[in-house]
This record gives C-alpha cells, structure tokens and sequence, in this order.
C-alpha cells in the first residue's frame, strides 16, 4: 500500500531511506512502520500502515532533528510491549518530582520561620520607644 506513496498530504513527505538506514531499520522492527518528515513542523515522525486507511497512521513524533539510532532507541522504548515498564519510569520519575518540590517548600518555610523567630525573640525596639535621633537631620 505504502509502495507508491512518496506524500501522506502537502506537508507530511515518506522518506524511504536515510544516512543510517534508519527508516529500513525500523521496518525490521515491524513490516508496517514508516517515517515522514513533516515540512510545516520541520519533524519527523513514526507512522504505521495500519492506520492509513482510517487516517490515523501516527505512532510518535521523534524530537530530533535528525535520523539516528536515537530514534530506534525512542521507537523500542515505546512499543506497547513496553507499556508497564514506560509507565512505572514515569511514575518514578513523578514522585521524584513531587518530593523535590515539596524538600524545597519545607525548605524554604523553615528558612521563613526562622526568621520570624529571630525577629519576635532578639530585643529589637518597639515602635512605643521613639529614638532619639528621630526627628534630626543627619546633615548637621
């Protein structure tokens, strides 16, 4: 189906070959995946010919701006098989986040309360005793 296929539409281009063979090598990975770049996004992506007919062949967008092993890498990484494990990083990952901000709140809250301890316990004037250099000029 994809054989006389060189433009999914006006800007989405099928590229048949690349410096490292990248596109042959990811249909050794399965029969049906083909890359396009799109010319209006100026990106690659990853596309299978399942989802042609209903069009709906997008599989994933690669963020390089270059075909590499990088994107064989990306491809192996996110195939369904890999799901569990994806989503478990993710996951990992999220609660690293999460813990991050929340050391840093506290962080900066006890930095606050310091603060406001030191001004409340040190003998800092009141703002009933007047100083006695209040109302004079510092010129004279």
């Amino acid at each position: 189906m994809l054989k006389n296929i060189n433009w999914l539409d006006e800007h989405r281009e099928v590229i048949r070959t690349s410096t490292h063979r990248i596109p042959e090598r990811l249909r050794e990975i399965d029969k049906g995946y083909f890359i396009v770049f799109n010319h209006k996004n100026n990106s690659f992506e990853i596309h299978h010919e399942d989802g042609l007919p209903r069009n709906d062949s997008m599989q994933l967008w690669i963020p390089f701006k270059e075909l590499d092993q990088r994107t064989i890498d990306r491809v192996l990484e996110t195939r369904v098989e890999n799901a569990k494990a994806l989503y478990a990083a993710m996951e990992r990952q999220n609660a690293k986040i999460e813990a991050d901000k929340e050391k840093e709140s506290e962080e900066v809250t006890r930095e606050i309360c310091k603060d406001i301890f030191q001004y409340c316990h040190n003998n800092h004037p009141s703002k009933d005793d007047i100083d006695d250099k209040a109302y004079t000029t510092r010129f004279m």
